[in-house]
């Protein structure tokens, strides 16, 4: 993970009173050379995919207005009013009854647009594409999403806004752009003057409850320590963080308030699922298993359909089963 550029200043802060240890790291996204990079290959993709797409799509408007049948005409029509570029008309429509971050959601921050970036994203982008398509083909379509996903969430994870109750046994942050206007509406807390403190009630923080940790483990990333989180049971539904990116300045705090949230828990082991969430499913799973059974039959062993339900309706199965056998 890399190092923070020059920005806001990264602590950590421990409360005499209540033993409370928290966290700040917010580098200027502005100028913070790994968040624009990243952002504009994420746009060159983005831009290299809309450009294929749509020199695809006049390229068979044309061939349809100029030939005898207007067949891909018609296809290319609906596909662009249905699930296309067109149906961002019903967003429009719907917008009013959308609350503020909801419609944020469809007209992202493009602060961070460069000009002098976008041409080297776009060629990136084209090369990351040509590359792992002639590697794996078209079905790198599918995939890459979650490649570049995860790619902009390490570089997002570097802005935190954090804290750690070893009474209480729990933990809260904030990552991202949420960490940026959190600290936005708390200039307190961004200048190192007041520990943090979120609203139970806001579904958009990360929490969880520490009061089965086993362990952990520290790896130092630059100027970030990457801690990893044991439990003495498993959380099947993600409900409680593994990772945290804390400043390298934070981690002895926060490990040695983990180490005691440790060493005085007091749980003990449940019976795990109840045996009717077992039966359903253990059923449920055996069902995703037929139904890429029942592709392999329609489609002839098709590679390429076999591939995709493997990995999607196949590896659904294989953890419902899991969980059935081990939950």
């Amino acid at each position: 993970m890399p190092s923070a550029p020059a920005g806001h200043s990264s602590s950590a802060d421990e409360s005499s009173d209540t033993g409370v240890v928290s966290w700040v790291a917010l580098p200027d996204h502005q100028s913070d050379p790994y968040f624009l990079a990243v952002r504009h290959l994420l746009a060159g993709v983005v831009g290299v995919f809309l450009l294929v797409v749509g020199g695809f799509g006049a390229f068979l408007l044309a061939r349809s207005a100029l030939g005898p049948s207007t067949d891909a005409l018609l296809v290319v029509v609906v596909l662009a009013l249905v699930g296309g570029p067109f149906s961002l008309i019903y967003v429009l429509i719907a917008a009013d009854a959308g609350s503020e971050r909801e419609r944020a959601l469809f007209s992202p921050d493009l602060s961070w647009l460069r000009l002098r970036w976008l041409l080297p994203g776009l060629v990136a982008g084209a090369g990351l594409l040509a590359g792992l398509g002639a590697v794996f083909g078209p079905i790198v379509v599918l995939f890459l999403p979650f490649g570049l996903a995860f790619l902009v969430s390490s570089v997002d994870s570097r802005y935190t806004v954090g804290r750690i109750d070893p009474e209480e046994r729990t933990v809260e942050f904030y990552t991202g752009k949420l960490a940026r206007e959190y600290a936005e509406s708390h200039p307190a807390v961004a200048d190192e003057m007041a520990v943090p403190t979120f609203d139970t009630a806001d579904r958009n923080r990360r929490a969880g409850d520490l009061s089965s940790l086993a362990g952990t483990d520290s790896y130092r990333i630059g100027s970030y320590v990457v801690v990893r989180l044991r439990y003495h049971d498993r959380d099947l539904l993600g409900n409680r963080p593994t990772l945290l990116v804390v400043p390298a300045e934070a981690s002895s705090s926060v490990e040695s308030v983990l180490a005691r949230i440790t060493t005085s828990t007091d749980w003990e082991p449940s019976g795990g699922l109840d045996r009717d969430v077992r039966l359903v499913l253990g059923v449920l799973g055996v069902l995703f298993f037929g139904s890429v059974g029942l592709f392999a039959l329609v489609t002839d062993g098709e590679p390429v359909i076999l591939f995709y339900a493997g990995t999607t309706l196949g590896l659904l199965g294989a953890v419902m089963v899991a969980a059935a056998l081990f939950g």
